[in-house]
């Protein structure tokens, strides 16, 4: 038959700006492996955002449109078949990727069943199975493909009274990956440098682990397969080069850079990439910030292997729970607390910014067990520490009735921040399976947990480490500073900011909802639809918050925390100190320098100046954990943006604006808060 042309789209919504901001490498190894296997009879076309496929299928017919399937954008996929079947009833239409029941055949009839547009599901690694297609379609067309089953897929007949499943046999896993070309070394990701999307980088796929609650715990991919050394630094050097020409070109890029590895840093080679990547920032200025999710273990090498990169990027360190019964359900281990300790140091010492995450609620996971655990996280010092809300994802175990029974977990829907949006005339939104409730955890305690986030969000990751640090030089824990403050906010805290705790509550009992079918309803009418891309409603309830919080009421923060601390004080052989009055005073005033505005494009033209009793700067620059009073003395100090700050912070704001979705999607994409915040220079 004649050249076969296909769609491939690795959607991303657009309602609230472009919400999945990787350039769409996946479907770029699938062309390449096409077009290798399939050569000039096939013509391919790749996209990313939902107006220009349209555009493209209303001015031509592709035979083929394939579109990838993840939990953030399997509803605009199934939109795209359905618009792409309106204009053509005869085209094949595939969707692929983890957001799948893999291993239930009940659900999935049920999957495809709410999918009718999409003719058939590629499960697992898409390379092999999606070139299969294409050969079956160049022998018999669409009604050919669809005659029997086809390795590494999944779809429904039509021609029965009930729909039946076809299944064909899994697919082996490709050994080599420079068996895929690279889609960026022949360019077939070159229309993708447009200054919004940013470079993805993989260098192995797999991952060792069996963390149930991941879709990368599977036996499938738990065997590590790479890419050759010549081909991850050739993709790195040639996309440093293509970002450099474009941001002369069009004056702008996102300057982030994400490496896809499940376990980046654990593997001997991971060390030699991060030190080729941090030669480009240095000689391209890009990235300025490095995505990544480093190694579960080995930390010592992990720390080690990007110790190159330094301020460019955060390190993960995630350790879920710290309840043994939990660990042992979700099959997982983690560390001991003292290695943990220790590698956290030192890789604070190494200018690395540790990130430490938790889910909840986790199976066996209690509000005690949560509250035992998290003492002892925060306690390490020197770490940012996130709490998630725990994603049912399809292809574990969560999305299983039997285990949903087993653990009492109760399920419900919500939407997934920014991935909405309205595509000629049509409401499409994204939703995730949370749980408000386990049998070891009611929802009051759920909501007990969420609001100590909060609290952890605003007052202890980043924004006022002067305060922990003086609470830490009286011989008080981390965790007696968040305490104090959990167990004072309802009481002291002023109206405004109770009024904003009472609002996070309300946001988040109301975001979740018992249905897909119910949000879907709520958020198409039109008056919520609009509070919803005004971010309102529908958005990140924790940084619309911590947005809300330091935008306005700064004030109202320090002078809390400031009674906080005094609360401690008098605890302690401070309390007949006649300094210390001004000593937090002090404090104060040079976290309002530091804090002020920061949230505002505006402010990045603007410098503070400090003027105090005590010298804040070299207080924190000792090290040493001394009190601060042995730093008494005058002191002037200006707070601004240096050169290549101001440049992020730009960066920033040109690419996500300033209204309440800008602001939160700033907060959630900047992991090292101290790049947006000013800093000391004398």
């Amino acid at each position: 038959m004649n050249k076969v042309k296909i769609f491939l789209a690795d959607l991303t919504h657009t309602g609230m700006g472009i919400a999945t901001e990787n350039m769409p490498l996946g479907i770029g190894l699938i062309a390449s492996y096409a077009k290798k296997i399939h050569g000039s009879s096939i013509e391919i076309k790749l996209f990313k955002y939902p107006e220009k496929l349209l555009n493209a299928l209303k001015s031509e017919q592709p035979d083929i449109l394939a579109c990838t399937s993840y939990s953030w954008n399997s509803n605009l996929s199934e939109w795209a078949c359905k618009k792409s079947k309106k204009l053509y009833p005869d085209i094949l239409t595939v969707q692929g990727g983890p957001h799948f029941p893999s291993d239930d055949p009940k659900e999935q009839i049920n999957f495809l069943c709410r999918r009718p547009n999409t003719d058939i599901f590629v499960k697992l690694e898409g390379e092999i199975a999606f070139s299969e297609i294409i050969k079956r379609f160049f022998v018999s067309g669409r009604p050919g493909v669809l005659s029997e089953a086809i390795p590494g897929c999944v779809f429904l007949t039509k021609n029965h009274p009930i729909s039946k499943l076809v299944t064909g046999s899994d697919i082996s896993r490709i050994q080599d990956l420079d068996e895929i070309p690279s889609p960026y070394l022949n360019g077939i990701l070159d229309g993708f440098f447009d200054g919004e999307l940013s470079p993805v980088l993989q260098t192995v796929r797999g991952c060792p682990f069996t963390c149930d609650f991941c879709n990368s715990g599977v036996s499938y991919y738990n065997k590590i397969r790479r890419f050759s050394d010549q081909t991850v630094f050739a993709e790195l050097d040639y996309i440093a080069k293509k970002i450099k020409t474009m941001e002369e070109e069009i004056g702008k890029c996102s300057g982030i850079l994400t490496i896809a590895d499940d376990n980046f840093g654990m593997y001997p080679r991971d060390k030699d990439v991060a030190q080729f990547i941090s030669e480009k920032n240095i000689f391209f200025g890009w990235p300025r910030f490095v995505v990544m999710f480093t190694g579960k273990n080995r930390v010592e090498r992990v720390t080690d292997a990007i110790s190159s990169l330094k301020n460019l990027m955060t390190q993960s360190m995630a350790m879920q729970s710290l309840n043994q019964k939990t660990l042992e359900a979700i099959g997982r281990g983690n560390m001991k607390i003292v290695q943990y300790t220790q590698q956290s140091k030192d890789s604070f010492k190494k200018g690395i910014q540790p990130n430490c995450e938790l889910i909840i609620p986790l199976p066996h996971e209690t509000l005690e067990s949560y509250f035992e655990g998290i003492r002892k996280i925060i306690n390490i010092g020197n770490m940012r520490v996130i709490t998630y809300t725990l994603q049912m994802n399809y292809g574990t175990p969560y999305r299983k009735k039997e285990f949903i029974e087993e653990h009492g977990y109760e399920k419900k829907y919500r939407l997934i921040p920014k991935d909405s949006g309205e595509y000629d005339g049509e409401y499409v939104f994204e939703t995730e399976m949370v749980p408000s409730a386990t049998k070891y955890m009611s929802f009051n305690d759920y909501l007990e947990i969420r609001c100590f986030t909060l609290y952890m969000e605003i007052f202890y990751n980043q924004l006022f480490d002067e305060f922990i640090q003086f609470v830490l030089s009286m011989g008080f824990s981390g965790y007696d500073y968040m305490e104090v403050i959990k167990n004072k906010f309802q009481k002291h805290a002023s109206k405004n900011l109770n009024d904003l705790r009472e609002s996070f509550l309300r946001d988040t009992a109301s975001e979740m909802m018992d249905t897909e079918e119910a949000l879907f309803e709520f958020y198409s009418k039109p008056e919520n639809y609009k509070k919803l891309i005004e971010g309102q409603i529908g958005c990140n309830v924790t940084f619309k918050h911590k947005a809300m919080a330091t935008g306005n009421h700064l004030d109202d923060l320090t002078n809390f925390v400031n009674f906080c601390v005094k609360t401690l004080i008098l605890k302690s052989k401070q309390k007949g100190n006649p300094d210390y009055e001004i000593m937090l005073k002090c404090i104060k005033e040079y976290v309002r320098c530091k804090m002020e505005g920061f949230l505002s494009s505006e402010v990045s033209k603007n410098r503070y100046v400090y003027k105090g009793e005590f010298d804040v700067k070299r207080w924190l620059e000792n090290k040493t954990n001394e009190p601060i009073g042995k730093f008494k003395y005058p002191t002037t100090t200006v707070f601004g943006y240096s050169k290549s700050s101001k440049k992020f912070r730009d960066k920033l704001f040109d690419l996500y604006g300033e209204s309440m979705v800008g602001k939160i999607t700033i907060l959630s994409r900047c992991h090292n808060i101290q790049k947006i915040l000013r800093s000391p220079f004398a």
